[in-house]
């Protein structure tokens, strides 16, 4: 069915419903592109706009107008007031008998049928701005919730991402946003696709978000973006049931570069670690990686492509056990064997021992880890879905594990009254974490040969920035209650209501089952303090490695046959190892070391394209939501020789954060272009209670050190306040 995207009116309410139409700008771009799509003779859902303006709203809100710009908390609290007024006026006289008239013109079994409510700011998908993630839409909508989905969509444009984001990109759309208004379209699958000229040519390359695609509607959908090509390149988001597509949106789309020839995937299925090695490894830990792969049963394989790490999903069995009980296990044996190897180990002594610990941990720990969490996420599903909604709150709160530690070892040398205090508190942090290093690298230093790093511990270190406000309202396309993080007891969704803390949802739960519910928590909590304290002891095995390379290559540099001990990380592991063993090198170790540095600084000039595409722009950052709450700061990007002072909480921008690093970092919020709602960086910027965008690619690019943004953590998204300040000449 198809939306011939003219303007006729729909005979009620004349100027407030109207038709998508590509010659009417008060529809709003999200509409405006619907009707562009018919055009093309692209099969859309028919659908109809509702306008709201300043000048003439659909709400009588009665509080104060909201601030002309955002600068301060101050500015955020005056905009929540005038947020809530409109949340909680009236719709005008002439809203309810309109809605109800179009709707049963757009679906005459209106009554049961389900809706999208989405909305169609000025700048939506234009060449102005494509606004990703800054307002909302909801989707499923039932009739008698439509009204309610309307308010929601229009007071979205009162939110701090969208108001700094249309106040920064053009003023005088602010404040206006139309509501576009369709039935649901249901499907198999979902995604997006883009089309753009490379060489010559269009390249169309579809994104299946969800589902499986028939090979009819993606044959449907690329010759529909090829259509839609000739408009200049353009991404559009598409849904299919069988071989039947629809098509939901159109927006420009801004070409990546070309992809270099170096770091591409090895072969389809497999993904580049940008989450944790968003950087090329060196040849020793590249070595290490071939090493592993080679020796150890993992539920995943694992290559390095032109220095990058890849990997890909492996079928293991995962083994019995509780994940606390068998951590400790390996944590004792590991340590027992790095002690009687010595501070100056032998390379192959080290490595017998990194590869039983690393077949311990992501063997046997990490697998029972994912099974543990898998059995309360199907329980969960099978008996009180609502919950799913508050799962980080469930699993994470209260739990004390290294990252906990990290941060109170961390705390303790922010507060430290005096040098002494602070050089006990800094050999205390040591003691417990001085393995760990900046990357996932032997190459890389450890804190314990650096300790300088805790020097700039500051005393927020353990604490709120000043200007991280707690925001738990639940936002955009979330499906339920989202705690917020500054919150001593969570809030969380137990089937028929909320229910605060997580012995409380316990003692809800029918007694038939809360037995099962108890073990399943219980083994859950323990596998998510368990994937934090993995890092510490993967670091430990990292640094006996590391301290064997570094004990050979200082013998190497005795005996004049490399100038650097650090040049040993920079030759083949297998030379390494033939080398330790008394074996003659197949070449000269200096002009290899030299050959391997070379190689290692091409690889990082050319990384792989992103896993995910950049939406970023100089207006916005988008992301995921890591952690909830709103901060105002100035970008501090990581790494930085730069330590921020006193002008000011600090928003901290990086390609990556490791666990090991986060409690030393002093931040009113995080921006990381990598990372998942549930990985390491969310789990720590929750417990912080700081502001987190995650997987948010482009960030880097888009964002300069020194300019002020917003962070709103609840929906993901990073605004800048002011331009980019000049880089100095």
């Amino acid at each position: 069915m198809r939306d011939d995207g003219t303007a006729r009116g729909l005979g009620v309410a004349e100027g407030l419903f109207r038709r998508p139409a590509l010659a009417d700008a008060a529809v709003g771009g999200k509409a405006r592109s619907l009707a562009r799509l018919a055009a093309l003779g692209l099969p859309v859902p028919p659908a109809f706009v509702i306008v709201s303006r300043p000048g003439a709203p659909i709400i009588e809100a009665d509080g104060p107008a909201p601030p002309p710009t955002l600068r301060t908390p101050s500015d955020l609290a005056a905009l929540d007031e005038a947020r809530a007024a409109l949340l909680r006026g009236p719709f005008c006289a002439a809203f309810g008998q309109g809605l109800d008239q179009a709707l049963a013109a757009l679906a005459p079994d209106h009554q049961e049928a389900t809706f999208s409510v989405r909305s169609s700011a000025a700048l939506q998908d234009s060449a102005q701005g494509a606004a990703p993630g800054v307002f909302d839409s909801v989707l499923r909508v039932p009739r008698a919730r439509v009204a309610e989905a309307v308010r929601a969509v229009l007071a979205s444009a009162l939110a701090p991402a969208a108001w700094a984001y249309v106040s920064r990109a053009a003023t005088q759309a602010q404040g206006a946003i139309a509501v576009l208004l369709h039935r649901f379209v249901a499907g198999d699958a979902h995604g997006a696709v883009v089309c753009e000229p490379v060489g010559g040519e269009a390249r169309v390359q579809i994104d299946v978000q969800h589902g499986t695609l028939a090979a009819g509607a993606r044959a449907t959908i690329e010759a529909g973006a090829r259509r839609a090509a000739q408009l200049g390149p353009v991404e559009l988001e598409w849904t299919a049931a069988g071989d039947d597509v629809t098509f939901l949106q159109l927006r420009p789309y801004t070409p990546s570069r070309a992809a270099p020839a170096s770091g591409r995937a090895p072969e389809p299925g497999w993904v580049w670690d940008a989450a944790h090695n968003p950087t090329p490894l060196t040849p020793a830990q590249a070595g290490l990686v071939e090493w592993v792969d080679a020796r150890c049963t993992l539920p995943f394989r694992q290559r390095v492509v032109d220095g990058y790490l890849f990997h890909r999903a492996a079928q293991a069995a995962a083994p019995p056990g509780q994940p606390r009980q068998l951590f400790q296990r390996l944590q004792a044996d590991v340590r027992a064997e790095v002690a009687a190897l010595g501070s100056e180990p032998r390379l192959g002594d080290a490595l017998e021992v990194y590869t039983r610990g690393y077949q311990g941990l992501f063997g046997t720990v990490q697998p029972a880890c994912t099974a543990a969490r898998a059995a309360l996420r199907d329980f969960l599903q099978a008996h009180a879905p609502a919950a799913l909604a508050s799962w980080p709150a469930l699993v994470e709160a209260g739990v004390t594990s290294a990252a906990t530690r990290r941060r109170a070892g961390a705390a303790a040398i922010g507060a430290a009254p005096d040098g002494a205090a602070r050089a006990a508190a800094i050999a205390a942090y040591l003691q417990s974490f001085g393995a760990e290093s900046a990357r996932w690298d032997v190459a890389e230093p450890t804190l314990r040969e650096r300790p300088e790093a805790l020097l700039f511990v500051g005393s927020r270190a353990g604490g709120l920035g000043p200007t991280a406000l707690a925001h738990g309202e639940s936002k955009g396309h979330s499906q339920g209650p989202f705690p917020s993080p500054a919150a001593s007891e969570p809030v969380l969704a137990a089937g028929g209501g909320a229910v605060a803390g997580v012995a409380e949802f316990v003692s809800s739960w029918p007694e038939a089952g809360r037995a099962d519910l108890q073990a399943r928590l219980t083994a859950a909590r323990e596998a998510a303090a368990v994937a934090e304290d993995d890092d510490a002891l993967f670091a430990e095995l990292q640094a006996v490695v590391r301290a064997a390379l570094l004990a050979l290559g200082r013998r190497l540099v005795s005996d004049g046959r490399l100038a650097d001990a650090g040049d040993i990380f920079f030759l083949p592991l297998e030379v390494a190892r033939a080398v330790d063993d008394g074996a003659q090198s197949p070449a000269a170790l200096v002009p290899l070391a030299a050959a391997g540095r070379a190689a290692f600084a091409a690889a990082a000039a050319h990384p792989p394209p992103p896993p995910v595409p950049s939406q970023s722009s100089a207006h916005a950052v988008a992301g995921q939501s890591g952690a909830g709450g709103r901060a105002i700061g100035r970008v501090v990007l990581h790494p930085s020789p730069v330590v921020p002072g006193p002008t000011g909480p600090a928003v901290i921008v990086a390609a990556t954060l490791l666990p090991t690093e986060l409690p030393l970092l002093d931040a009113a919020a995080l921006v990381v272009e990598t990372g998942t709602p549930l990985g390491h960086v969310a789990a720590q910027a929750r417990e912080r209670g700081i502001p987190a965008v995650v997987a948010a690619p482009g960030a880097c690019a888009a964002l300069r050190a020194g300019q002020l943004v917003l962070v709103d953590g609840d929906r993901g998204v990073v605004i800048p306040l002011e331009a980019a300040p000049t880089s100095p000449a």
